[in-house]
């Protein structure tokens, strides 16, 4: 059974929602609408972030010209300090919300932003155990990272960085599950494009890959509660899964371009998109 909505969003003048349903689902969709776009940017926006308290967001474009913190209840944003990272690096609130990570070399210390002071200040690399991002694993031991020329990601310890634990080239951003046993990416056409792999954290054993888009998946976030998983890619669709079974449960349209990017509201209500169409979506949930 399939559900669409006729009704345009925002200034979109077609449908933007379509709701597919597992016949064997054990995971209920989502019903989800964009009735908003941030547009300020001028160039693809490739990586998203959530503050822990859900009103703010962090946009990053592809080559990481611009960073900018919006505020979702007035659709206003500042510019936050360039860095040296590479684009697959993004920054990330902490827990206490009052500090941004900005993603350096990974060393025995990094830099976060004060947004108190509005100051750059270098923490222990321990506390990014504290970071609001599904690129560390739950139990704070590991933080995924896609390194060098060549797009290896990688898992490197928390207590030490020089242990380091190679697991692929070529891959997109990556996340850990709810209970960090397993870590997701997608992978770069030199690979299986149309592929999402998933592997077992413990062992780095591949275990399955995940097939449903057309072409590269560039992004793919657990869902707070870890019952669903959504990944985007260079087909223009945001697919939301049952993460347990990984049945395709939702089919979300609405961006004019290749969707790099998505990240979950930690309340779980809400879900940002970043497109090659350079607008950030709001999808918020309709139940």
């Amino acid at each position: 059974m399939t559900g669409l909505d006729p009704r345009p969003y925002g200034t979109h003048r077609r449908p933007v929602l379509l709701i597919i349903y597992s016949p064997k689902r054990s995971v209920e969709p989502l019903r989800l609408a964009s009735k908003e776009a941030l547009r300020a940017h001028a160039a693809a926006i490739r990586s998203l972030s959530f503050s822990p308290d859900s009103r703010h967001l962090i946009s990053t474009t592809l080559w990481g010209e611009e960073e900018f913190l919006w505020d979702l209840t007035t659709g206003q944003y500042v510019r936050l300090p360039q860095r040296s990272a590479g684009p697959l690096e993004t920054p990330a609130f902490l827990r206490d919300g009052k500090q941004i990570w900005l993603p350096g070399d990974l060393g025995a210390e990094e830099q976060v932003l004060n947004l108190e002071t509005n100051s750059v200040e270098t923490i222990p690399l321990r506390k990014l155990r504290d970071l609001v991002d599904s690129r560390v694993s739950r139990d704070g031991r590991w933080i995924a990272r896609t390194l060098g020329p060549k797009s290896q990601l990688t898992l490197i310890s928390l207590d030490d960085p020089g242990m380091r634990r190679a697991l692929a080239e070529g891959a997109h951003r990556a996340a850990f599950n709810l209970d960090g046993t397993r870590l997701v990416a997608g992978q770069a056409p030199t690979t299986m494009a149309d592929e999402l792999t998933v592997w077992d954290v413990a062992t780095g054993r591949e275990l399955f890959n995940l097939h449903g888009h057309i072409g590269e998946i560039f992004d793919a976030r657990f869902s707070p509660d870890g019952k669903r998983l959504a990944t985007c890619g260079r087909d223009g669709t945001i697919r939301i899964w049952d993460s347990e079974h990984f049945e395709q449960l939702v089919r979300l349209r609405g961006h004019q371009d290749y969707v790099w990017s998505i990240a979950w509201s930690p309340d779980g209500r809400m879900l940002a998109s970043g497109s090659g169409d350079t607008t950030v979506r709001i999808w918020r949930s309709e139940e």
